[in-house]
């Protein structure tokens, strides 16, 4: 019996035990995951190999890596005997966590589509970025984020009056959030409890019919409708008691600062019901990694003993924390005086408020939450496990951000970068064309772009994109981040120079880097056809790299290149997490991280090289 074609992950050229799958004619997907670290070389094989069929392997979302000496990455297997392989190498260079690696075949010279054959779980263990500066990248994508909601949006909700103490960004975990609000609960629960046996209540005067004795005096609405019935109250035997029409004094609890406090408890167990879909989604994060994370080195506990077991304890807690307090929330909105009113969600300054005890408590609990706790950003990075290269990539766009920010410039449009789920909640999404704009003094402005598509001339002016390119025989491209300096802020701006920055996350830059990316350089404007981009950078994860012009006749000043504005410069930006923190004093209006020295330094030299003002 003849047996069919595997496909391996291979270390040394051997097969890795579970590492194997046998290929059938539709596509299949291997069970177990196989460990290995980021570093590690290694390879791809398929066994018995099928006549006239070339076969191609991703990892991820991205071609292998090229083996040391090979002059570019190889995609398509090399054809030995009856197997097919591939250069060794760390081939998982810039992944962390779970990636899959992808098999497809044609047949041979036929340029047909890739038919997907097999897909192999591997679990990535990062080696090369330590623990804490992941935890700082991640850490900074926070506050990074945090800091572009309060320029989009802080001025809007601080002309809410619902919202006018706020003034802050807040940026945190659901559990965190969770403890937030039971503390207020614990405070607002004697008030309102305090509100409902003893509700402030108003005069309220209704009008309609009602039963007469004729003691009172009659308006002349009153009289009249008497008279048209034929009925006179005055003479002698006429019925009493007889319907009349007149106004009627009620005290009533139907008051402006019970509709608040149901908005309140609206907008309180809104928050919660968040809070719970966070920590669900963690939850559900961490067993979908489950069967990657219980491998390990036998006699050694596993990563999801020791690290997951604890923490879902913690989340299955807070689950049933934010359970109850939805309960109690839920169950005040109809057992107090407002039961009934429209809730109202705006916050003014009533003498009830000021002077009556339970009232002012619940005011002023309420606006020291909101001061910050307004505007939440849910990134969502605790929740699933990324890969590494990919959460550098946003991160180098972010702290590009950060910089433009610092150097005086307002973000003043946000294109798929931030999704508002809720009217106060935000969730953290990079869509690729995402872009974010930012006015300069001079009435100019500054795009900055991530993973902008870049299409060959023709379907780029069918499609209405910005960018084109005219490489015949090339597919679209899309550089990591794009930075356009443009006229103005409308749609019409022409582009007045653009620079492309391509994150790298490797252990070194080498040829086939600047091979890859060299094209980017040839990116023209729609619009007018021209030849935009100037310049090109590289950030990669080293320190020691600073700002290094490709060209030795070039350097790097304050004040940008120091070559004319005319002239093309390529060149490797070092930018890494910090090991730790910095301790960031905060900006005015919120603006809460600190982009690392070498962003900074590119952005104000780049601001200073084009002419733009900046602080």
């Amino acid at each position: 019996m003849t047996r069919g074609p595997t496909f391996s992950l291979t270390r040394n050229g051997v097969p890795v035990a579970a590492g194997s799958l046998a290929l059938g004619e539709a596509e299949v997907t291997g069970a177990e995951p196989v460990p290995v670290n980021e570093l590690q070389p290694c390879s791809f094989l398929v066994d018995g190999r099928e006549a006239a069929t070339e076969y191609r392997v991703w990892v991820g979302d991205r071609d292998p890596e090229p083996g040391e000496g090979s002059p570019a990455p190889r995609p398509v297997g090399v054809a030995r005997g009856t197997a097919v392989s591939w250069d060794e190498a760390a081939h998982f260079d810039g992944a962390r966590g779970r990636v899959w690696v992808r098999l497809a075949s044609r047949p041979a010279g036929s340029g047909q589509t890739w038919v997907p054959r097999a897909q192999l779980p591997v679990f990535v263990n990062a080696t090369k970025l330590s623990e804490d500066r992941y935890n700082v990248m991640v850490a900074q994508l926070r506050a990074l984020a945090a800091g572009l909601v309060f320029d989009l949006y802080s001025k809007m909700f601080r002309s809410l009056q619902f919202a006018e103490s706020a003034g802050a960004v807040s940026s945190r975990s659901s559990q965190v959030e969770l403890r937030l609000l039971e503390r207020l609960w614990a405070s607002l629960a004697p008030a309102l409890q305090e509100v409902t046996a003893d509700p402030v209540t108003q005069i309220s005067v209704s009008r309609g019919v009602r039963p007469s004795w004729g003691g009172e005096r009659l308006g002349q609405r009153t009289v009249a409708r008497l008279a048209a019935a034929g009925l006179d109250p005055r003479r002698p035997g006429a019925p009493r008691p007889f319907p009349a029409y007149g106004e009627r004094f009620t005290e009533t609890p139907k008051t402006l600062e019970h509709g608040i406090i149901l908005g309140l408890l609206r907008f309180l167990e809104q928050r919660a019901a968040d809070c719970a879909g966070g920590v669900r989604g963690h939850v559900e994060g961490i067993e979908a990694d489950r069967a990657l994370r219980q491998r390990g080195p036998v006699g050694v506990k596993s990563l999801y003993e020791t690290e997951d077991l604890p923490r879902l304890q913690r989340l299955r807690a807070s689950l049933a924390q934010a359970d109850r307090l939805r309960r109690r929330i839920r169950a005040a909105q109809g057992a107090g005086p407002w039961r009934g009113l429209q809730p109202s969600f705006r916050f003014p300054t009533t003498p009830v408020f000021e002077h009556v005890r339970p009232y002012r408590l619940i005011r002023d609990e309420v606006r020291r939450y909101l001061r910050s706790n307004l505007l939440v950003v849910d990134d969502g990075l605790e929740e699933r496990v990324k890969s590494t290269s990919r959460l550098y990539e946003q991160w180098v766009f972010f702290q590009l951000a950060a910089a433009f920010r610092r150097a005086g410039l307002r973000c003043q449009q946000n294109e798929g970068v931030l999704r508002r789920s809720h009217l106060f909640r935000f969730t953290l999404e990079m869509d690729r064309g995402a872009r974010l704009l930012f006015l300069t003094a001079d009435g100019r402005a500054v795009g900055l772009r991530f993973e902008p598509w870049v299409s060959p001339l023709h379907a780029a002016a069918e499609r209405g994109d910005d960018y084109c390119h005219g490489m015949h025989g090339e597919a679209a491209w899309s550089p990591d981040v794009l930075i356009e300096f443009l006229d103005g802020p409308g749609p019409a701006a022409n582009v007045q120079y653009a620079v492309v920055v391509d994150a790298k996350y490797t252990a070194r830059i080498r040829e086939h880097h600047w091979a890859d990316t060299s094209k980017y350089m040839h990116i023209r404007a729609t619009r007018t056809r021209r030849q935009v981009v100037k310049q090109l950078w590289l950030a990669w994860p080293d320190e020691r790299a600073g700002l290094t012009p490709r060209d030795a006749a070039v350097a790097w000043t304050p004040d940008g290149p120091d070559c004319p504005r005319d002239e093309t410069v390529q060149g490797v930006l070092g930018a890494v997490p910090p090991p730790r923190l910095p301790d960031d004093t905060g900006e005015e209006e919120g603006w809460i991280s600190t982009p690392v020295p070498t962003v900074m330094a590119f952005v104000v030299g780049l601001l200073t090289y084009l002419g733009v003002p900046h602080q």
